[in-house]
């Protein structure tokens, strides 16, 4: 730990002293390397970064909260506003009055009245985070990570940089939830315990256990003190902020073990005389399980700290591999940013796409299944093995009549029943179909298609799910997605009924009825009718390409008949100018139009989504004046912190046309703000209708290292960027990490900023007419086969396609308004090399 802890302090002192701007982000972070970031203390907002093992996952804030869950089981609670904290680590100098000056190595628990000088830092690398305290003489650490067999593990050491001997302590503390919620109460708190042993302690919430065992190396044998009640550290005080634990360097009291009448801790003191140039290092593994005895015989493990640093450099490696599948370079960069950064930081997105596609939460305790099936679509490009993997879980917990859930647990018994949302979203479905279509597309194996899945079945109220029900192929599970939404058609307008409603989940009014037989009305999600459209053309496809259930082929098309005549005639408004605009969707029978010239309000109001998926789904094609209508209506959606979902928020006197939406604050989340995962839909569709400079431009807006005032974590994606001057609200995120806007952020550069799109026979590679660089390069696999995108602007006019230098062939489109180049599956090879020339 010396020895990283010394490195890492040396890059710091380098980037304080010389910072490049290739390596700043916003809110005092920095890039020490590609894989390791900087973050010191800032004015507003927190970072934070994932770490995980096979859906357990620990989020490391970067002003030091630590939580930690598996699904539904937190291992340590989520912390809201000013809760004390549930991990807390301190040093402690002992000064010459025999007290001793506490070191927080947590920003959120630097004492008041420090009266000596620190300095700290977190440092994120993808395997493991640091909190470092520095101080003149004693350097303070902690290193946090999960290792492979989900050991949360903290590696706490401090060393003396100076020649003179100092008498320090090293203070830890642990307070577990170990519970299936998100908080303790009265009679919860009943129910826990914690106990002593040899090396280790073990901690039981209910059925639920932890073992915290821990090992100290230090050239000389510390004074060890340790207790597992929590009011032998805060007394009648209660804060660790005033505990005079901190200052004596003494408990109140040592408890062995505690039940009921104290709250059950794991707290250690550790007091040694480090000699100059020494360091101690205390290492904890704490491990969860399910079941009393299988805990009790992990309490005597032992630690073997070489091997945990061992496999951290080797996981760090692995993924590194892993991640290097797919490589994104851009250079001369014509944005705002610099491109030194944006090319840091799309390595960072990727990251932030691996730990949504493949965790065991998704912005709370479930599995979102729309969610998970867009995280998937971007991390296939880099981690395609994995992400089969997922896909065929994700497919396990689709309802017998094909429904999928909104959202998903998965238990720790493969044999128990999860917990799913049931609320029909009708959209669910239509991400499944297109993800698997690009799934096929990008790697070429069909052979999951016959991989068995099963599928659950619910009770008649649909309030929760009764059994496991039958198995069969992937292809049989789309099939059955097919024809759920076939089913819901609407008779009359032949677009796809909302349901309780579909992506933009806070307009859930569009489906409800006033009839008193029917649950949902004949409202329509416009955004989800063009998404089956492309559904049907995916899956005729795929079901000619395997040359199975071809005779499905035909009822495909028929339904896309149907749609595409249905939107052309329903969701294409018009007004007395004769001017059309696209429109969100309608209300049972037609009653009323949102997002129309004329909506329930009397306001003429824009959608971007409707918009958007006009474009990326292809109706253009049967109606080409309507790209004008589109692009014309996506401008003027146009802020300053990228496209808004709608140009006119919603109030409450719109909540029975609209739904939630309508209670929300104007110019947050989806009401009326830069929603940023719809900011990039509306972003490709602008690639796809020929408008790359614009496309460029909404994209710089929407990446988050264009914010100064960024809130959130300043290397990731956030959901959204909000403003309302009413509310002092300006640019504000709501939330970052489990969010589609990262993994969007990589598919529009991917598939539209350079124009790579499989198909299922081959490679489609049309890049944008107009670039935002003079060059750039894409190393990427395709059907297992390694491909490198070149892209040179020599200023010329004409667009010129070669393949390992010899010229080809190219096609012109005329919605994207430049030239594509098709090579057939025979024809793609490893190492191939397309270069675009302008």
């Amino acid at each position: 730990m010396k020895e990283t802890i010394q490195n890492l302090l040396l890059s710091i002192k380098s980037a304080e002293e010389n910072p490049r701007p290739e390596c700043t982000l916003p809110q005092n972070a920095y890039y020490l390397t590609e894989n390791e970031i900087l973050c010191k203390d800032r004015d507003f907002g927190v970072s934070r970064f994932p770490y995980t093992a096979d859906g357990l996952i620990v989020w490391a804030y970067s002003n030091g909260i630590i939580e930690a869950c598996e699904s539904l089981f937190h291992i340590f609670k989520p912390l809201y506003y000013s809760e004390e904290p549930t991990v807390n680590f301190f040093g402690g100098i002992r000064q010459k009055d025999g007290e001793y000056c506490p070191v927080a190595l947590f920003e959120n628990s630097r004492q008041l009245e420090e009266n000596i000088a620190v300095k700290r830092y977190t440092v994120y690398s993808n395997q493991c985070a640091y909190y470092i305290a520095d101080t003149e003489n004693l350097t303070f650490a902690v290193r946090v990570h999960t290792d492979r067999n989900k050991h949360i593990r903290f590696s706490f050491s401090a060393f003396n940089k100076g020649g003179k001997s100092e008498e320090i302590y090293l203070f830890s503390f642990f307070e577990p939830l170990l519970r299936y919620a998100e908080h303790d109460n009265f009679w919860d708190r009943m129910n826990k315990y914690a106990k002593q042993y040899e090396n280790s302690c073990l901690l039981s919430s209910y059925g639920d256990h932890m073992v915290v065992a821990e090992k100290v190396i230090c050239p000389q044998t510390p004074l060890h003190s340790r207790t597992v009640g929590k009011t032998d550290i805060f007394g009648n005080r209660k804060s660790i902020l005033n505990s005079s634990t901190l200052k004596t360097g003494a408990f109140l009291r040592e408890s062995d073990a505690v039940n009921t009448t104290n709250l059950p801790v794991v707290a250690d003191l550790y007091r040694v005389t480090l000699q100059g140039q020494e360091e101690i290092r205390c290492e904890f593994d704490l491990s969860y399980y399910h079941n009393r005895e299988e805990a009790i015989s992990h309490l005597q493990d032992e630690i073997d700290i070489d091997e945990i640093d061992s496999s951290l450099k080797a996981e760090t490696e692995s993924e590194r591999k892993e991640f290097d599948t797919m490589k994104i370079r851009f250079a001369d960069w014509k944005g705002k940013v610099n491109v030194g950064l944006l090319n840091r930081f799309l390595y960072t997105v990727q990251k932030q796409v691996s730990v949504c596609a493949f965790g065991k939460n998704y912005a709370g305790s479930m599995i979102g299944m729309r969610d998970v099936m867009q995280q998937l679509e971007g991390s296939l490009m880099w981690q395609p093995e994995k992400s089969r993997e997922k896909i065929l879980n994700a497919l396990n917990y689709i309802l017998s009549d094909g429904r999928a859930p909104r959202m998903f647990s998965v238990p720790d018994d493969p044999d128990a029943l999860p917990k799913l949302d049931l609320k029909e979203y009708i959209d669910q479905g239509v991400w499944i179909i297109s993800t698997l279509y690009q799934y096929l597309a990008f790697t070429g194996d069909f052979s999951i298609l016959d991989e068995t899945c099963s599928y659950y079945v619910v009770d008649e109220n649909n309030t929760r799910v009764i059994a496991k029900g039958k198995t069969d192929t992937v292809l049989e599970h789309l099939l059955t997605v097919m024809a759920f939404l076939c089913g819901n058609l609407d008779a009359k307008t032949g677009c796809l009924r909302a349901l309780y409603g579909d992506w933009n989940d806070a307009i859930d009014a569009l489906g409800k009825t006033k009839s008193q037989d029917r649950k949902f009305g004949s409202g329509v999600s416009v955004m989800a009718s063009l998404q089956f459209y492309r559904n049907c053309r995916e899956m005729t496809e795929i079901l000619t390409k395997c040359g199975k259930f071809t005779q499905k082929a035909a009822e495909y098309k028929k339904a896309a008949e149907t749609v595409k005549n249905g939107l052309l005639t329903y969701a294409v408004d018009v007004n007395e100018e004769g001017r059309k605009r696209i429109i969100h969707g309608w209300g049972d029978d037609y009653s009323y139009k949102i997002g129309s010239f004329c909506d329930p309000d009397g306001l003429s109001r824009i959608s971007s989504i409707a918009n958007a998926f006009w474009v990326l789904c292809d109706m253009t094609e049967h109606d080409p004046a309507l790209k004008d209508t589109v692009i014309e209506d996506l401008n003027a959606l146009v802020s300053r912190y990228g496209i808004l979902t709608f140009d006119k928020g919603f109030t409450p006197d719109m909540r029975q046309y609209v739904g939630r939406i309508s209670g929300i604050t104007r110019g947050t989340y989806e009401n009326e703000a830069a929603y940023v995962h719809a900011s990039l839909f509306a972003g490709c569709a602008l690639f796809r209708a020929g408008q790359g400079k614009r496309a460029f431009e909404e994209f710089e807006k929407s990446i988050i290292i264009s914010h100064d005032n960024c809130t959130m974590t300043p290397f990731v994606m956030p959901n959204s960027y909000c403003y309302n001057p009413e509310f002092c609200i300006d640019g504000e995120s709501m939330g970052d990490w489990y969010t589609g806007s990262g993994t969007v952020v990589l598919k529009e550069i991917v598939r539209y900023g350079f124009g790579v799109q499989p198909t299922l026979d081959g490679l489609k590679v049309m890049t944008p007419a107009f670039m935002n660089c003079e060059n750039a390069e894409l190393d990427i696999m395709i059907k297992g086969k390694k491909v490198r995108l070149i892209y040179e602007n020599r200023e010329e006019k004409n667009r010129e396609y070669l393949v390992d230098g010899i010229r080809q062939t190219s096609r012109y489109d005329r919605v994207a308004q430049t030239d594509f180049l098709y090579i057939p599956e025979e024809k793609l090879y490893n190492g191939l090399t397309v270069t675009v020339l302008n």
